[in-house]
């Protein structure tokens, strides 16, 4: 259980990030040393601080932008920006 909650949290993480820094053009270092990271990370309140830090990251998101992301999100059967906010 604590291994599929690890999971879900690893990919919600790195999904957002990814939709965030799509359009940075010098994001791709960025993304690419947080995608390590969070996919290295083994503590499970470690992996809920960062779902917390992409929650802030995007607290900017709203209407079409967020639909898109949310739509992503649940296709990928992770929980959507929009449910992980209401926590």
């Amino acid at each position: 259980m604590r291994e599929l909650q690890a999971d879900e949290l690893r990919a919600f993480v790195i999904a957002v990030a990814r939709h965030l820094l799509a359009n940075q053009p010098s994001s791709s270092s960025m993304l690419g040393s947080l995608e390590e990271s969070v996919a290295s990370c083994t503590s499970l309140s470690g992996l809920r601080e960062a779902a917390r830090d992409m929650i802030e990251w995007s607290q900017d998101l709203h209407g079409q932008t967020l639909r898109e992301l949310d739509e992503h999100l649940s296709a990928s059967g992770l929980p959507t920006l929009t449910e992980m906010r209401a926590f």
